[in-house]
């Protein structure tokens, strides 16, 4: 979501991805984007100088940035992709990547299985 100029009230500019959000920010055709957490400390992290960025909080109506992965139910990966990401959390890579790329403030303390639903198929 991209917010462009419009005296006293923003005009919502959709677009496809967050490289198009950071092209118009970059070339004046929006004034300021909406992200994700995740997304917000990546752009701010490859250009400290250039970007800052504001989070909202739980009282303000935001929850946990849960980064999800979508795979088709018929497929047989969902409970693999599960295990794997409860390895990775045991044995500590994902604290560690999440350090290296400085997205503490969005990490999760353990993962999920479609959080959402009561249905865990």
């Amino acid at each position: 979501m991209v917010l462009g100029e419009r005296p006293g009230r923003p005009e919502f500019i959709g677009l496809e991805d967050t490289n198009s959000t950071i092209l118009a920010l970059n070339s004046d055709r929006a004034d300021y984007a909406g992200t994700t957490q995740a997304a917000a400390l990546d752009i701010q992290g490859q250009s400290p100088d250039e970007y800052g960025y504001i989070a909202q909080s739980d009282e303000q109506g935001v929850s946990t940035d849960l980064l999800a992965m979508f795979l088709p139910r018929d497929n047989d990966l969902a409970e693999p992709m599960y295990e794997a990401f409860q390895a990775i959390f045991e044995n500590g890579e994902y604290e560690r990547v999440m350090e290296d790329w400085n997205l503490q403030d969005a990490s999760v303390d353990e993962p999920s299985l479609n959080p959402m639903s009561d249905d865990d198929s």
